[in-house]
């Protein structure tokens, strides 16, 4: 137990350990719901009396991968802590900054990890980045240096990382390589407050490699691996396809040379490709015309010959134009389509649905489609668990193919109820 005024808190072991880290720089690296975020708020919590008790100011850099993340859940949980310890506090949301006046008007300024160029203007004590890897290498690089930058405030300043590990990052690279500092490895059993059900369900949705990643907090050694090792043509492969309806799904990589398109039927929980379109030299214009000769979706005098047509594409295609007035997702919207996602979400999540699906069985694919067949097949990943894209000739046909896996089947992380570590 620790102890705030008039009040007592349950603290998780390896939170407590975390928090009274005194290195100069730590990292709690963990599985998914170990209760990584929660240790951050301990370790600020922490910080600001271990500056109190030197007479010193706090300030705090605290670095989240996006602002949305942290209005949905670094400040709500920090808010949370401060509210159970009775700790009183100035919440400044504009500014993105909380002011503890008990700790001698510490402060904790929210920083975005996609905004690196905007730490600077203030001297830090300390700082904190949560879910560090889920940054590209070339970005942890960039925020690590700028975060240092800041602490100058006050000689033993700390920096810790708290965050989920993927593949051979910048964490592994600092705390396992060039061991800078203390290093915690977290299992997902640790936190003894997730429902009985949340392991089970993360082991339902991973293999073995992504399960000593994602369940029991180990660096995997995945450069080189297959980007969709589930899939198989054992599994996955079929001679043929009848369509059952006429709607279609395509999935559209918008690459100009060679621009990919694949065509299939989402039809009683299954996803079936049945076609591929690749073309080079391409622009939107030329792969909707190829697509709509294929299957029409316009008055032809055959209504019951028509297609409705949902794409599931590169959704960067927003603001990426063709043209000098259209962006390629406004000319698939006039060309009669409809656009099925938001955002592309992170590379790592679409290739973890993506496998998960083709290991469920989930998806299939016919013989002909065999572009797609081999991006599959060969499609490897670089150090840092993402995409090699070395091989030009490889990685459009298979990204357009899984898009629309990811948005047909998200995959739903279990839930730990708020408040609860």
């Amino acid at each position: 137990m620790i102890a705030g005024k008039n009040y007592k808190i349950t603290v998780l072991k390896h939170q407590k350990k975390f928090a009274e880290l005194t290195d100069r720089y730590s990292a709690m690296v963990g599985g998914f719901g170990s209760a990584k975020t929660t240790a951050a708020g301990f370790k600020i919590l922490s910080l600001l009396k271990r500056r109190r008790e030197q007479k010193v100011k706090a300030v705090i850099e605290y670095i989240v991968p996006t602002y949305d993340i942290m209005k949905r859940v670094n400040m709500p949980k920090l808010l949370a802590l401060f509210d159970q310890y009775k700790i009183a506090y100035i919440e400044r949301r504009q500014e993105r900054k909380i002011i503890v006046p008990a700790f001698g008007m510490s402060e904790i300024i929210f920083l975005s990890a996609m905004r690196p160029e905007r730490i600077i203007g203030f001297d830090a004590t300390d700082c904190i980045i949560d879910e560090f890897d889920v940054l590209k290498y070339e970005q942890q690089k960039i925020v690590w240096q700028q975060s240092i930058a800041r602490l100058r405030a006050i000689k033993d300043f700390t920096l810790a990382i708290t965050t989920t590990p993927e593949g051979y990052k910048y964490t592994y690279e600092k705390f396992v390589t060039k061991k800078v500092g203390k290093l915690m490895q977290i299992k997902t059993s640790q936190n003894t407050f997730n429902p009985p059900e949340y392991i089970e369900n993360l082991r339902d949705q991973y293999d073995k490699l992504l399960i000593e990643q994602y369940v029991n907090g180990q660096f995997v050694n995945i450069k080189g691996h297959r980007a969709y090792y589930a899939f198989t043509r054992e599994k996955n492969v079929i001679k043929s396809y009848t369509q059952k309806t006429r709607n279609l799904i395509v999935g559209w990589d918008f690459n100009v040379d060679p621009m990919c398109l694949v065509i299939g039927e989402f039809y009683n929980n299954k996803l079936t490709f049945f076609d591929e379109i690749k073309i080079h030299n391409a622009n939107t214009f030329l792969g909707a015309e190829t697509l709509l000769n294929k299957y029409p979706n316009r008055i032809t005098g055959q209504q019951n010959k028509l297609y409705n047509i949902v794409v599931c594409p590169d959704m960067t295609g927003g603001w990426r134009k063709t043209s000098a007035t259209l962006s390629d997702l406004q000319i698939i919207k006039k060309n009669g389509m409809t656009i099925k996602g938001t955002r592309n979400g992170f590379v790592r999540d679409r290739l973890n649905i993506t496998n998960n699906a083709f290991d469920k069985r989930l998806v299939n694919v016919t013989e002909n489609c065999k572009v797609l067949i081999e991006d599959f097949e060969q499609v490897i990943t670089d150090e840092y668990g993402a995409i090699d894209k070395s091989n030009k000739n490889r990685t459009h046909m298979s990204d357009a193919g899984s898009y629309p896996i990811s948005r047909i089947f998200p995959m739903m992380k279990p839930k730990i109820i708020f408040g609860r570590q």
